[in-house]
């Protein structure tokens, strides 16, 4: 049964990067998960319509330094992911919400892991004024991803594969 919520990506200084519609599929207190369908759902970027993977699965930490977005074709083969190093999400009604602090974990099909945006730190935290609580809250957050990815630990534990595979058999009759 579907149970849409709207997902932001915001910067430092409040203004909307990219949006998700989706349907939240589950929440422990500590994690919120949400599943989109680009056939059902829209995401935009900077305001516009954009394209988006057949298939994210969403993890956003609600006391943690971290959200993760997993990508899947339309056969359900993984794509990548990205973790986004983040202040914890906030709920809204339903709009959740995660402020992105730049820096990045990325996972490739390959399995080639890299860390990115560092020069993007440096610059957008000059612009924005980041306070020392957001720049020690990236690095806090990019450790975190690396340590729960290198840990095979939740959600880099298969959870988002049992995810997608638990939403597309509820979507279809067996």
């Amino acid at each position: 049964m579907p149970n849409g919520v709207l997902i932001r990506k915001l910067k430092f200084d409040g203004t909307v990067r990219r949006t998700w519609e989706a349907d939240l599929v589950d929440g422990d207190g500590a994690w919120l998960v949400a599943h989109a369908d680009a056939v059902r759902h829209g995401a935009t970027k900077d305001g516009r319509p954009t394209d988006a993977a057949a298939h994210s699965v969403f993890f956003l930490a609600t006391a943690r330094p971290l959200t993760v977005v997993f990508e899947f074709d339309a056969l359900g083969r993984f794509l990548g992911a990205q973790c986004d190093a983040a202040f914890p999400a906030a709920i809204d009604g339903r709009t959740l919400s995660f402020t992105d602090l730049d820096l990045d974990l990325m996972l490739e099909p390959s399995g080639n892991v890299y860390a990115r945006d560092f020069d993007d730190l440096a610059a957008n935290g000059a612009t924005m004024a980041y306070s020392r609580e957001a720049i020690d809250t990236a690095w806090a957050g990019l450790r975190l991803a690396s340590e729960l990815w290198a840990d095979h630990a939740y959600p880099f534990d298969g959870s988002a594969e049992r995810c997608l595979g638990m939403v597309l058999a509820a979507a279809q009759p067996l």
